[in-house]
């Protein structure tokens, strides 16, 4: 079995939810070293999950967990832009992108910052993908193809070619 290519370390925002785990578990899967998952809601508003992974504070954020890359584990375009928003403004300026080994991604694709490509997901030729938008496992996206910032396009579904899904839209499980 060949190795994985090691992508660095990086971080997770949005530790509250359970999403943040499997952005994580597939980020781990993908050659990424996760080194945290970083909490955006008051303490007393948060259900926290089992972690392995240490969590902190967006506020109480080390400077050197800072300077990594980071993925921002909201599915909700709205709350996931706040909080992209919340975290340039304490200073975390780069965001990776997380494209699971099983995806197949055309060369011609462009893929915009924080972007995410779930398990066996499809994205056909000269496809634009905006910063931050999601594209979840077994999706479909055909040639010509627009996907604009923090949009979503949910597991299953599928997108004609040559279509525009809208900046922060959300097309539904299936569609």
């Amino acid at each position: 079995m060949p190795r994985k290519k090691r992508l660095g370390d990086l971080i997770i925002l949005g530790a509250a939810g359970g999403w943040a785990l499997n952005a994580a578990e597939m980020a781990e899967e993908g050659g990424w070293h996760v080194r945290a998952l970083v909490n955006n809601l008051a303490p007393d508003r948060v259900r926290l999950v089992d972690s392995a992974y240490p969590i902190y504070q967006l506020v109480e954020l080390p400077r050197d967990l800072k300077e990594l890359p980071a993925f921002c584990a909201l599915a909700t375009p709205a709350y996931r832009r706040h909080l992209v928003e919340e975290a340039v403004g304490a200073d975390i300026t780069r965001f990776a992108r997380l494209v699971h080994p099983s995806a197949h991604v055309s060369r011609s694709v462009q893929l915009g910052d924080g972007v995410f490509v779930g398990t066996m997901a499809t994205i056909g030729p000269h496809v634009w993908v905006g910063n931050h938008a999601h594209l979840h496992g077994r999706a479909f996206v055909g040639h010509g193809t627009r996907i604009e910032e923090f949009a979503v396009v949910a597991p299953g579904a599928f997108v004609n070619s040559i279509s525009v899904v809208r900046e922060g839209a959300y097309l539904g499980m299936c569609a």
